[in-house]
């Protein structure tokens, strides 16, 4: 009886060993074995555009500053797109078909919020990982706090009703190289902090002209 635990744990235990140097022989093969740039798009053809899709939940209004002219959000970003150069066979490396990895590691879309309140970037996305999937198919989720600016006006307080906006885009990018695709706007609580209430929220697709020569899809 004995030594057929022992078998058992030393099996669980090789087991354990095989597919932690798959995982390693794999992340080799992706990240160091090839000449991937993540400052480039990731697409096969110099005329290929990246899909992005976006989910926005809105966790909650944290708060609304009448003075300033701005509304802080409480928000999870979810991004996700394609990536032809990350695919592996599963077979090949003991049925790993996904992966955990550093954003330094991959492509990220520079998603911004354009009409922002603050000057400093947080980077608080920079410490959430990404989920790459056997296929190519990358899952970016962060949650961060943003400050968008919004014109509040309280002559008939507390009856106002206010019209505040989240707009993002890409920051460096045209619609030529990437582009956007909304999911759906979720609201997780639907309720703010103080005397406001959230009456309704919903997403919009449309195209920003940023300049005579450029063009990008906003949400």
């Amino acid at each position: 009886m004995v030594a057929l635990i022992i078998d058992v744990l030393l099996l669980l235990f090789n087991i354990f060993k095989l597919t932690e140097t798959n995982e390693v022989e794999l992340r080799r093969l992706l990240f160091q074995a090839t000449s991937y740039d993540r400052k480039v798009c990731p697409v096969r053809y110099p005329t290929d555009v990246t899909n992005v899709h976006v989910n926005l939940i809105l966790l909650q209004i944290e708060s609304v500053n009448e003075k300033a002219q701005f509304v802080t959000s409480n928000i999870q970003l979810i991004c996700a797109w394609c990536d032809p150069w990350m695919t592996w066979n599963p077979a090949k490396y003991n049925n790993i078909t996904e992966l955990s990895v550093s954003h330094n590691y991959l492509w990220i879309p520079d998603v911004i919020l354009v009409n922002s309140a603050e000057t400093k970037y947080s980077g608080n996305r920079e410490h959430y990982a990404l989920i790459l999937r056997h296929d190519g198919y990358v899952r970016f989720m962060f949650q961060d706090l943003w400050k968008s600016m919004c014109k509040i006006r309280a002559k008939y307080f507390p009856f106002d009703r206010q019209m505040c906006t989240i707009i993002i885009r890409s920051g460096a990018r045209d619609k030529s190289s990437i582009k956007f695709y909304q999911r759906r706007l979720i609201q997780r609580h639907q309720f703010i902090r103080g005397e406001w209430d959230l009456q309704a929220s919903y997403t919009e697709l449309f195209e920003e002209k940023i300049s005579e020569h450029m063009s990008n899809f906003s949400m």
